[in-house]
């Protein structure tokens, strides 16, 4: 069911963007092979960008492994050296970096 919500949701996004697109060229006077030429234009923009989604995403992720896996090394290279109050900060950002990731992973997975 989310997977059809998804896809609903992006069928709105791409009937949205095309209709806003043509009331906008209703409003600017322009030749018929323009008109045809600028909802080429939008569509393949828009479906540019649905399509870029799970790149996004997944380059997000990547990152925020790599920031987990250096707050982690800083926190074993520098364990004896650093404050309670710093101990706390890194472990609070890796818990951050990790919830974030689990968010994402299961937007990625309502996707497929």
């Amino acid at each position: 069911m989310a997977h059809e919500d998804h896809q609903s949701s992006g069928m709105y996004l791409i009937l949205g963007a095309l209709l806003g697109a043509a009331i906008s060229l209703l409003f600017a006077p322009q030749s018929g092979r323009e008109v045809r030429s600028g909802i080429r234009d939008r569509a393949q923009r828009t479906m540019d960008r649905v399509r870029s989604t799970p790149e996004t995403l997944n380059a997000r992720i990547s990152e925020l492994l790599d920031n987990i896996g250096d707050r982690t090394q800083e926190l074993v290279e520098r364990a004896g050296l650093l404050t309670q109050e710093e101990k706390e900060s890194l472990h609070s950002a890796i818990e951050a970096d990790r919830s974030e990731l689990e968010r994402l992973r299961k937007r990625i997975s309502h996707m497929h």
